[in-house]
C-alpha cells in the first residue's frame, strides 16, 4: 500500500471525526440551551466528544492503512488536533490561553487516534 493511499485513510478518518464532532457539539449546544448545564459538566462533555470522535476517526484510519496502525493513528490524532487548534485560532484570534489545556487536548486526541487505529 502506497503512502498516498495511507494518507487517504487518514483523510477519511478526519472527515468522519469532524462530522461526528460537529454533530455531537450541536447536540450538546441544544442540551445546554434547553436544560442549562454547569460549566464543569460541559467541560466533561467536550472531553468525551474529543475522545469519541478521535477514536472513531482512528478506527477508520486503522481499517484503511492496515499496517503500522499505531503510527498512522498517531499521525491522524496529531492532524486532528492541529486542524482543530488552527481553526480555533482563526475564529477566536487567540486559541486556548492555557498551555496545559492545549497539551491535554493534544494527548487526548493522539491517544484516541492511536487506540482507535490499534483496535480496528
Amino acid at each position: 500500500m502506497s503512502a498516498s493511499q495511507k494518507f487517504m485513510g487518514v483523510v477519511k478518518g478526519l472527515i468522519l471525526s469532524y462530522l461526528l464532532t460537529i454533530i455531537m457539539l450541536f447536540i450538546t449546544a441544544v442540551v445546554v440551551y434547553k436544560v442549562g448545564i454547569s460549566d464543569k459538566v460541559l467541560g466533561i462533555l467536550v472531553v468525551v466528544i474529543y475522545i469519541v470522535a478521535t477514536f472513531a476517526g482512528g478506527f477508520v484510519t486503522g481499517r484503511k492503512v492496515r499496517e503500522k496502525r499505531f503510527l498512522w493513528g498517531m499521525v491522524y490524532g496529531l492532524t486532528y488536533i492541529s486542524v482543530a487548534l488552527t481553526v480555533s485560532v482563526l475564529f477566536t484570534g487567540s486559541g486556548d490561553r492555557e498551555g496545559i489545556a492545549v497539551i491535554t487536548k493534544c494527548i487526548m486526541c493522539v491517544a484516541g487516534g492511536m487506540l482507535g487505529a490499534m483496535l480496528s
